[in-house]
């Protein structure tokens, strides 16, 4: 019994873990206004989809509804 109830907090740490290594990377990975080239005539805006996108001058940036 005694077994087991250290088995099952090794794998919740191990599975924490694991996520955050992945939210790690995805992060690291991801592009940001700063770090975004945009094309003349365009400037960077946060999507939706929390994504850096380029919109053309005089279109203002989406207007996202709460997710």
């Amino acid at each position: 019994m005694r077994k087991r109830w250290l088995t099952i907090p090794v794998l919740a740490l191990a599975a924490l873990t694991v996520l955050s290594l992945a939210n790690t990377r995805t992060m690291s990975g991801g592009q940001t206004c700063a770090t975004k080239n945009c094309p003349k005539n365009t400037h960077c805006c946060i999507g939706c989809t929390q994504s850096p996108i380029c919109v053309r001058n005089g279109v203002p940036c989406p207007e996202c509804a709460p997710q």
